[in-house]
């Protein structure tokens, strides 16, 4: 370890235990002294940086103290197996320093009063200092930070200012004033990470290295797969699997179908800070040791998780579970958080819903699933199920061709039509989806916009938004799905209607069968369409609702009764958005489970 001597500036190698020193945390910035500039003396009073170094080997000098340590000068970045090992040393440098000097370089001498007279604080808590990534561990390693403005007056110390560095990076005071953190959920440590950020990419885990106790070789160049690494390295020494009750925001959420068991960024930890999870509903490691619970495993087939279970799909076992985790709500340890998983083959799952978590029971049957850390390239088509979709927003061109198929705007998804298959096998044929129906923005009530869709395209979305740019002039159809078979076309229409015992809308579908008179198809999506009076003839013929969105089911006869399908349509979240989930069967072959004999 090098450190300055503070009377002559000049660098000295310590093997073994070093003398006591002061250490600097400081947000980087340009002309900075690296540790050949300062070598050379003329060369080092030219960097911007040279003025930090010299004020705090001046205030080491005035706690008594012979030397500094500070990570600009102090290391030979040149070095790769220095620089590894330093970085994996930072924390225990730190921690063993006499005084730490945190340096708020943009909190000017005039607001720095009142935050040391316990005022608030915003400017102080807005400092760049607490968003970056690196500072988090030069907060909480020492056993003593000072904290002074951008002229060297002192502010304060951590324990004083506790109350105001809890608001602006949502830590504990306990933790602030010393208590061990290492007996807090790794989730909940994750999420003091949550709203930091780093110059690169690998920087976000590799400053977490000593917050979880964790050593790892140093791999600039693998960008994101560095916080993966982390989080298999954290989870070889703990069973605490808070690790994997992340929540993704659901603004990022929407972008992709699925994710993998792993997060890849400490932002997807937010939901485990205090302001939104308050004492009580915060996730902590299950704490019921009758209760079966089995470490997660790395394996070449991915996280071996043995776990409780529930089956979101009674129809098809194991295709979409809630995986209970072995941690709960604090105030509810009868039932374990869990997450949504789906599966892409055999007994390999992916994260489902990832913006979303639930609660299973901590006791009944228990499968094995290799969850999947990152997700998988798709090969030959979308991986389909209930919580997924293919992405609506694949290419600019895309998007700029039907902005209403592959939108940007995640609004515009808000109460969309999902549909679980775009083909629907029957011993009749096969049915397909053929068309999305909406409401034409700017017309009359009653008017459809024709949308026809290809089912054989790959990057056709699963998803398809339904409301048009005016939603209030069109309050009661919200749109429809066209199917199509080589005998004939379903129309399966969607809508509201205002319950004046409730004050708001209550959803309804209803289906009809209809000829080929009735439609129009071409292959330019602009021309093709339907005989508007005839469809809305034929449902409006329909006294009330075939059903409500509430998940019941209806059946529609096809050619003149002898045949029918099975078509179920609830309310349902798919990552995190309201959407009439929709699922079309054939009775003889998926009867309905709720249906009685």
């Amino acid at each position: 370890m090098r450190l300055i001597d503070t009377k002559t500036l000049k660098l000295r190698q310590f093997l073994g235990k070093p003398p006591p020193y002061a250490i600097l945390s400081h947000t980087w910035g340009r002309g900075e002294v690296s540790f050949h500039d300062f070598h050379d003396v003329s060369s080092r009073r030219r960097r911007k940086g040279f003025a930090k170094i010299q004020y705090a080997c001046l205030q080491a000098r005035k706690d008594a103290l012979d030397y500094a340590w500070v990570d600009t000068c102090c290391i030979d970045k040149s070095s790769s197996a220095e620089l590894s090992e330093a970085i994996n040393s930072m924390f225990k440098w730190y921690r063993q320093s006499a005084v730490c000097y945190a340096y708020i370089e943009d909190l000017p001498p005039s607001l720095s009063d009142f935050v040391a007279s316990g005022m608030p604080g915003s400017a102080f808590a807005a400092s760049r200092w607490f968003r970056r990534g690196w500072t988090l561990q030069e907060l909480l390693a020492p056993s003593s930070v000072r904290f002074f403005d951008s002229h060297w007056g002192e502010i304060g110390e951590r324990g004083a200012l506790s109350s105001t560095i809890e608001a602006a990076t949502g830590i504990e005071k306990g933790v602030l004033n010393g208590a061990p953190f290492a007996d807090i959920s790794v989730g909940h440590r994750m999420s003091w990470a949550s709203q930091r950020q780093t110059t690169r990419v690998e920087d976000v885990a590799y400053s977490l290295l000593g917050i979880f106790d964790v050593n790892m070789p140093l791999l600039y160049g693998e960008g994101h797969k560095a916080f993966i690494r982390l989080q298999e390295a954290i989870m070889k020494q703990s069973e605490d699997q808070s690790i994997l009750a992340w929540q993704e925001d659901p603004e990022a959420a929407i972008e992709s179908s699925t994710s993998g068991i792993l997060a890849t960024s400490p932002k997807a930890f937010a939901n485990f800070r205090t302001a939104k999870h308050p004492p009580g509903h915060r996730i902590v490691p299950f704490q019921d040791y009758n209760a079966p619970k089995n470490p997660v495993a790395l394996t070449n087939r991915g996280l071996r998780i043995t776990s409780v279970y529930e089956d979101l799909d009674p129809l098809k076992p194991l295709e979409s579970l809630a995986l209970g985790l072995n941690c709960a709500e604090e105030d509810d340890l009868s039932r374990v958080t869990a997450i949504y998983l789906e599966r892409v083959g055999g007994d390999r799952y992916v994260r489902a819903r990832p913006s979303e978590l639930t609660k299973c029971r901590s006791y009944g049957s228990q499968t094995t699933v290799y969850g999947l850390p990152t997700v998988p390239t798709p090969q030959g088509g979308e991986i389909r199920g209930l919580s997924s979709y293919a992405n609506p927003a694949q290419t600019k061109d895309q998007a700029s061709k039907d902005p209403g198929l592959y939108p940007t705007d995640r609004k515009l998804l808000q109460y969309a039509i999902f549909v679980k298959d775009k083909n629907i096998s029957t011993s009749h044929g096969n049915y397909k989806i053929m068309a999305a129906v909406s409401p034409k923005a700017g017309e009359p009530s009653g008017l459809l916009e024709f949308r026809l869709l290809d089912p054989s395209k790959e990057d056709q979305p699963l998803v398809i938004p339904t409301i048009g740019t005016d939603r209030h002039r069109h309050p009661r159809f919200k749109g429809a799905v066209l199917l199509e078979s080589r005998l004939c076309y379903v129309l399966l229409v969607l809508g509201t209607v205002w319950n004046p015992a409730t004050l708001g809308y209550d959803c309804w579908f209803s289906a009809a069968a209809l000829g080929v008179d009735d439609v129009r198809l071409t292959t330019d999506n602009t021309e093709g369409g339907l005989d508007h009076m005839a469809v809305m003839d034929k449902v409006n013929a329909t006294k009330r609702p075939i059903g409500t969105a509430d998940g019941d089911s209806t059946v529609v006869s096809i050619k003149d009764g002898s045949y029918s399908l099975s078509i179920t349509v609830g309310l349902g979240k798919v990552q995190g958005l309201d959407m009439f989930c929709v699922d079309v069967r054939e009775p003889s072959i998926f009867p309905d489970p709720r249906r009685k004999n």
